[in-house]
């Protein structure tokens, strides 16, 4: 996917649930514009032909399978890509899940596992992340909020209050780390 009129050569970006779906379309759109690609996710069956479809292009491909609820698997992730890359650019927080059930159905499992991988992950990977950028002065985090961050459906109660959290944890990071010139910015889509 080439887009001329963006560029981003030189600059590394790291893609959370980027094995399939939305999180591979995000990384191959990143390396189209000349970023170098951290494809991250829990599974990661499908990065051997994503990284491939990347170097086609002419960019860097690096998969490092992690479950970004883990501390330690977050920390090893981001402490890889800077060995490897010597820079993170730009995350891209994309990783999530949702269970449809009505709330009275919804089990205490259920909802701690979409806390833990839709607010948590986005938690740990933005602030790894973050330590890298304050000191270099620059840096793009985008989270993927969901509309459903600010609009109510049924059967989604623990997805729609793990988004909400995203979008305001967005928004104090935009103010902590706007001195440092990172910018952190939410992106709301509808059903995907």
């Amino acid at each position: 996917m080439d887009m001329p009129d963006f560029r981003l050569d030189g600059k590394v970006a790291i893609v959370t649930g980027s094995n399939r779906g939305l999180g591979a379309g995000i990384a191959l759109a990143l390396a189209g514009a000349g970023a170098n690609v951290v494809l991250v996710d829990r599974v990661s069956d499908h990065f051997p032909s994503l990284s491939n479809e990347i170097r086609a292009m002419g960019g860097e491909a690096l998969a490092v399978s992690t479950d970004i609820t883990q501390e330690d698997q977050v920390m090893a992730m981001v402490a890889k890509a800077m060995e490897r890359c010597g820079q993170i650019d730009i995350l891209v927080n994309n990783a999530g899940i949702v269970h449809r059930v009505p709330a009275v159905e919804t089990t205490l499992e259920h909802w701690q596992q979409t806390l833990s991988v839709n607010l948590t992950g986005t938690f740990l990977c933005g602030r790894e992340v973050g330590k890298a950028m304050i000191p270099k002065r620059n840096g793009k985090i985008v989270n993927i909020v969901s509309i459903n961050s600010s609009v109510a459906r049924p059967n989604l109660s623990a997805y729609g209050a793990s988004k909400a959290g995203v979008m305001q944890l967005t928004r104090c990071w935009a103010l902590e780390w706007a001195p440092f010139q990172i910018n952190v910015n939410g992106v709301a889509p509808s059903f995907v």
